[in-house]
This record gives C-alpha cells, structure tokens and sequence, in this order.
C-alpha cells in the first residue's frame, strides 16, 4: 500500500484528467511502486548506481506527465474558446429574440458585456474553464517537480565527484 497521499493525489488528478482508472497506462506498475516524494527527494550515497537509474526513470516519467497535461492545457484552452464563440452567439440570438420589441422601442443593441457575463456564467463555461485551471495546475506542478529533479540530479553529480575526488587520494 503506499502511503505517499500528496503524490497519489497528484497522479490521480492525472488519470482523472485523461479518463483513467488505472495509472499503469501511464506510469508502470514497477516505477509506481518505487514512487514516492520521499524517495525523490531522498539519496543514498551508498548506491549512486541505483540513484542514477532512478533519476533517469523518474524523470523520464515526469517529462511524459507533463507532456499529457500541457496537450490536456492546449484542447482545454481550445474548448473555452469555442464555447464562448457558440455561446455568445447563441445568447445573442436568444436575447434577441426576446428583445427585438424592446431594441426596436429604444434602439439599442443587446450590450457585448450583457453577453459575456451570460457566457461566464454558462455552467458549460464554468465547468470548461475549471478544467482549464486544472489542467495549467497539473503543468506547473510538474515543472516544479522537474526543477527539483534537475536539482536532485546536480546533487548526485556533486556528490559521484566528491566521492571520486576522495577515492583519488
């Protein structure tokens, strides 16, 4: 069982995003279980070997993440666009419809702000633009994993040339 919540929330998030029920699609079964914030940020100066291996598949992983979760950003992005383009021009006939009278008696044009408050307010629009926010999470989250995981991997570059300076003497 792991017990690496904030982690497990974060690739969960991940498999939710893309329609998942299962990680392994994405992160294998072996890398899964060696997975953990604790293990990242911890070395074992004992086995630089195996610390580089794991370096490498981790980091390999993250990039790939993040990979999903900038196209998840991108489609996204795209679907709040074309939302708000159908959207507004559907509320826009609607009010028109209703209205007509009433633009006809004063003479003025149904307000573009009228509009747009109608559009955010669209529970298709909320849903889309949360997903939206979602998605740019997921992609700074993992680029902040990925800058830790490059300061992870110049601390065992500093640590295999301290050892090598040593064993020189």
């Amino acid at each position: 069982m792991r017990k690496d919540m904030l982690l497990d929330d974060i690739l969960h998030r991940v498999s939710l995003s893309f329609g998942l029920n299962d990680m392994s699609l994405i992160v294998p079964d072996d890398v899964m279980a060696e997975l953990s914030l604790h293990k990242i940020a911890h070395i074992d100066s004992d086995d630089l070997d195996g610390e580089l291996v794991f370096q490498s598949r981790v980091y390999m992983l993250f990039e790939v993440l993040l990979s999903y979760v900038i196209d998840k950003c991108n489609r996204c992005s795209t679907e709040v666009k074309r939302l708000d383009s159908v959207l507004s021009l559907s509320y826009e006939k609607r009010l028109l419809a209703k209205e007509k009278a009433l633009i006809e008696c004063i003479g003025n044009r149904i307000s573009d702000k009228k509009i747009e408050k109608l559009v955010k307010s669209d529970d298709k629009m909320v849903r889309a633009i949360n997903e939206l926010a979602d998605a740019e999470n997921l992609v700074t989250t993992f680029k902040n994993i990925l800058t830790g995981l490059d300061n992870r991997k110049d601390m065992l570059i500093q640590i295999a040339s301290k050892r090598k300076r040593e064993d020189n003497r």
